[in-house]
Parts: structure tokens; sequence; C-alpha cells
């Protein structure tokens, strides 16, 4: 066999064994970066490239992201990057752009995350109730209550059983200045879940706007009754995606409104 011939034959094999260890490791990547992650929860970074799998990436993120009141290591900016990595990965993925929407919401940057609520909707496989849903609550903060009105009531033809479309409608309502759809909304609200501090207060404050002050009465003291029975899971539960760490500091912070608002209503004759 001539010089030639075997350099050949050699840089033909060479080839075919580069080929099938890329493909060994192309099949070995995901499971190794999952075993990586679920023994050591470390160098998420580095366990997304390697996994290069898009639902994998958003686990990994979510980790840091929103585990509730059980969170260990909670660190929104990371999860925040790692969102992006897990979308350059696959841009078609709807879940993690939901996420971006949530984490730009904490920062109060609305205008994105719309954006990014609508670019879920887009991608998702059908109408997610849960993004009207927060973009609901998002255009009402951003100061857009006609907006969050619509898109509340839209979620509310869908669920009528949640608390929280209760509370936020309600808080809509209010901003609004429609006490009496305010009172209607808490009212159902409360029947459905009596002991709810925020819809007892919601309900208080309806009927003290409309002149009914006894009435107001019950239910802020009722409201104060629940509100400090509420621990930081009920508060992280609440509000998913803060800071556990803050959730001492977010109970205290409902518990000053409710007593201030039952200091208000109590002083009138």
């Amino acid at each position: 066999m001539s010089n030639t011939s075997y350099l050949k034959l050699l840089s033909i094999a060479i080839a075919l064994g580069v080929v099938g260890l890329l493909l060994t490791l192309s099949y070995w990547r995901l499971p190794v970066a999952s075993w990586w992650w679920n023994t050591t929860h470390s160098l998420p970074e580095l366990v997304i490239f390697v996994g290069q799998d898009a639902w994998f990436g958003a686990s990994v993120a979510y980790y840091y992201f929103d585990a509730g009141d059980q969170q260990e290591e909670y660190d929104i900016a990371r999860a925040n990057r790692l969102y992006d990595q897990v979308i350059a990965i696959d841009p078609t993925i709807a879940w993690p752009w939901y996420q971006k929407g949530r984490i730009a919401f904490l920062y109060k940057d609305y205008e994105q995350s719309l954006w990014y609520l609508e670019k879920f909707q887009t991608l998702a496989d059908r109408p997610r109730p849960r993004a009207m849903y927060l973009k609901g609550v998002v255009q009402g903060f951003a100061g857009d209550t006609e907006a969050a009105l619509v898109s509340l009531k839209e979620y509310y033809a869908i669920d009528q059983e949640s608390w929280y479309i209760y509370n936020n409608l309600a808080w809509v309502y209010f901003q609004l200045g429609q006490f009496n759809d305010m009172n209607e909304i808490s009212a159902t609200g409360v029947a459905l879940h009596p002991e709810n501090a925020w819809l007892l207060m919601n309900r208080s404050l309806a009927l003290y706007n409309l002149g009914e002050v006894e009435q107001a009465k019950k239910y802020i003291n009722r409201s104060y009754n629940e509100a400090i029975k509420l621990t930081e899971a009920n508060w992280s539960a609440t509000y998913p995606g803060n800071d556990p760490l803050i959730a001492q500091m977010g109970l205290d912070e409902l518990l000053s409104i409710v007593e201030a608002n039952k200091n208000l209503i109590n002083k009138v004759e």
C-alpha cells in the first residue's frame, strides 16, 4: 500500500472516529448535565450549555426564581440570565418567555413585561389564562386601569374560583372609583373565600366608600383578625417569584395597611 493510500485511509478513520465521538458526546450531554445538576446544583450556566436542551435549561433557571417558601438559592438576576441562555438554545419554546415577563414585572419594567407576555401567547399552543391574568395585573401597575379591567374580566370569564382574581378586580374597580362594582365583586369573592384577609379588606373599603360604615367596620375587623394569622409561607404563595427573604417584610406591610384601614374606619361614628 502506498503512503498516499495509507494516509487517505488514516484520515478517513480519524474522521469517522471524530464523528463517532461527537455523536457519543451528543447522546450523553443531556444525561451528564442532568446528573451533575441534580447531584450538585452548581454551575448552572455550564450545565445549560452542555445539556443544550431548552426544557432542562428552563428547569435550572426556575430553581433560582420560583420555588416558593422553600427557595434555597433565590437569585432573580441569575434566573433572568439563565432564561436568556435557554431562549438562545430554542426561542420557539414558550415557557421561558412567560418567566421573562414575570421577572420584568418584578423589576417594574412593565412595558417589557407586556412584550414578553405577548410573545409567550404567540408561541403557546393555545391561549394561556395565566398570561392573560398577569397581563391585567401588569397593566394595572402600569396605570392603564381600563386595559387592566378588560384583561382581568377576560380571565374572570374562565376562572371564578381563584381568590386572587376577585382581589385584583376589586383593586382595579377601586382605582376607577367604581365602588358599587368593587362591592359586588368583593362580596362574591368573600362568599367563596370567607377567611381571606385581602378580600375582606376590599369588601370593607367598598362599603366604606359607599357610606355603609357599620358594615365596613365588620369586614375590616374580620380582615385584621385573619391577617394576623398569616405566615411567611402564605405570603410567598400569594406573591410567587418574590424573594422569600422579604416575606416577613411583606407580611408586616400587609398588616400595616389592614391596621391603618381598621383604625380609619373604626373611628368613624
